[in-house]
């Protein structure tokens, strides 16, 4: 069975982002208030999930609370393996496109992600546009706030973040973390996911639940190709407005006044 550490992160779960393959990540400057990698892995760091399982019956008013329908564990890893036939004889059967499949965290939360979400983030193209065509929603929210566009981004699946951008999805959409899709493909290095986003009018300038910016983590992580990308799509800085000139003084009208007009 999938381990629910694939599960979040095929999710895009960002409360897990910074903390994935933090070992690799490059060290960060200190310069003009960027954040370190330390100060970032330590503000973002999040519990390792526990192995997948079948949640327990929620209660009222949690879980419950974000399964329109319940979607099966065998199922949501069926999507993630990219097993078409499986997840479509589930849904012929009567199964809802944007069902969940609930889980619990190691910290005991339950958490919850569609096949959608697991499609996106394992680069299964053919599912993913299968279920779009079903009426998948391009932005069901997992119980994190992860959209599918997240989750390819994460994983750098440009082709079907494509896909998804395509359908309308929203790139400026914030997780429970204030994170976009941008900032997470920003963090893993993905630098055509950035380019097609920014393409997409992705905003740059958002800031994320710490205040970060994209562009601040392209710089705290070294992604220099990336950095300049952001910078070119950046808005101008805009030119303050000129104030409107005083009226001259009633009595000092000859030091203002133009050449005087014979009548």
């Amino acid at each position: 069975m999938l381990g629910c550490m694939h599960v979040l992160l095929l999710a895009a779960a960002t409360t897990q982002l910074l903390n994935v393959h933090s070992h690799a990540a490059p060290k960060c400057t200190a310069e003009k208030g960027q954040p370190t990698t330390a100060e970032l892995i330590g503000q973002h760091a999040a519990s390792t999930p526990a192995e997948c399982s079948p949640a327990a019956a929620p209660d009222a008013g949690t879980l419950a609370a974000i399964t329109p329908a319940s979607l099966p564990l065998e199922i949501y890893e069926s999507a993630g393996r990219g097993e078409l036939p499986a997840v479509a004889g589930w849904l012929r059967k009567g199964g809802a496109v944007d069902a969940l499949c609930s889980t619990t965290a190691a910290s005991g939360d339950p958490a919850a992600f569609g096949l959608l979400h697991a499609a996106a983030g394992y680069g299964h193209l053919e599912l993913v546009r299968e279920l779009l065509k079903q009426g998948a929603s391009v932005e069901l929210p997992s119980s994190l706030g992860g959209t599918a566009l997240m989750a390819a981004a994460h994983y750098g699946r440009s082709t079907v973040l494509l896909l998804l951008l395509q359908h309308s999805a929203d790139p400026d959409l914030q997780n429970i973390d204030g994170r976009t899709a941008l900032m997470i493909a920003v963090v893993k290095g993905h630098e055509a996911s950035v380019d097609a986003l920014l393409r997409a009018k992705a905003n740059p300038e958002l800031l994320d639940n710490d205040g970060y910016t994209a562009l601040q983590y392209a710089e705290g992580y070294g992604h220099t190709a990336i950095a300049e990308l952001l910078r070119q799509h950046a808005a101008p800085p805009q030119p303050a407005a000129a104030a409107p000139t005083a009226p001259p003084d009633a009595g000092e009208p000859a030091d203002s006044a133009p050449t005087s007009l014979p009548l």
